[in-house]
């Protein structure tokens, strides 16, 4: 995903491999998280609330898999752009 993401002008993102380095990460500004499968519900649930509370500008997408064109669409339609 990264380096579909980072194919795109002016999009950069970074990964994480853990809900601990995300978190750590979200120091940096960001508009948009983007969670990928491999998180439990409950994982899922919490992150989305800790990035609501204590960063309200930055975005949560969940993005579950399919192609690069869903991807982009879900990207884009989460950040209204």
């Amino acid at each position: 995903m990264l380096r579909l993401l980072n194919s795109r002008e002016n999009w950069n993102a970074l990964g994480a491999n853990s809900i601990t380095t995300a978190k750590s990460l979200l120091g940096q500004r960001f508009d948009l998280v983007l969670l990928g499968n491999g998180l439990s519900s409950l994982d899922e649930d919490s992150f989305t609330i800790y990035v609501a509370e204590n960063y309200p500008e930055t975005k949560v997408c969940i993005h579950y898999g399919g192609g690069s064109g869903l991807l982009f669409s879900e990207v884009r339609q989460t950040l209204c752009i």
